[in-house]
């Protein structure tokens, strides 16, 4: 065919079995040229695990057993023992490196968190300082505001009192009418010099 669109994807297998080289194979060789090929869609996924795939051992083994047109099944046992054991050492590797990424990843999450939790204890220590010190200001706030009202009751008794006693200083309204209308006012004193005036002056013409 002229033209083919692919839809790779590993979400459970090609038709629901393992994809392996050998169907990628297949499946890409059903145009002419390569520049018939189209992506549906690009998952780095599954563009990932292509690049995993390998081919079969027992093909690798087959294609390597001839030796000068010749089957060798020695030769072929020795290739497929070798790539096993290639294969081997580095699915070892991949696992290796696989756990040093592992153990990094947990320990750069460990700092992580150990950092997170400083900040939270230091945020929490100034939120309790910033707390403390509001604290204190409210209470200075509260005994100023005590001892300013003290001092205005204290103000406001003294005025009080001075009035009182201003008050009990003061003439009569009697009085004050008796000064308005040009009369002296009579004190307590000036009645008795008067009436003592007027004995002496009776005696004295008694005797006359």
């Amino acid at each position: 065919m002229p033209k083919l669109i692919l839809n790779i994807s590993f979400m459970g297998g090609m038709l629901g079995r393992p994809f392996t080289l050998a169907a990628f194979y297949v499946m890409i060789s059903r145009v002419r040229r390569f520049a018939g090929l189209r992506l549906l869609s690009r998952d780095e996924k599954a563009m990932g695990k292509l690049l995993e795939l390998k081919p079969d051992e027992y093909l690798h083994a087959f294609e390597n057993g001839w030796e000068n047109g010749a089957w060798d099944g020695e030769r072929a046992w020795a290739v497929l023992i070798a790539l096993r054991r290639d294969r081997s050492k580095a699915a070892a590797k991949a696992a290796e490196e696989k756990a040093a990424a592992k153990k990094d990843a947990a320990k750069a999450t460990a700092a992580a968190r150990r950092e997170a939790a400083e900040e939270k204890a230091a945020a929490k220590k100034d939120a309790a300082k910033a707390t403390a010190a509001a604290r204190r200001e409210n209470a200075v706030a509260v005994r100023s505001a005590k001892a300013k009202a003290k001092k205005d009751k204290t103000a406001v008794v003294v005025a009080a009192a001075a009035r009182a006693r201003m008050a009990e200083g003061q003439p009569s309204a009697k009085r004050h009418r008796g000064a308005s209308a040009g009369q002296q006012p009579r004190t307590p004193a000036t009645g008795s010099m008067a009436r003592v005036g007027t004995v002496v002056a009776g005696r004295s013409r008694g005797h006359i």
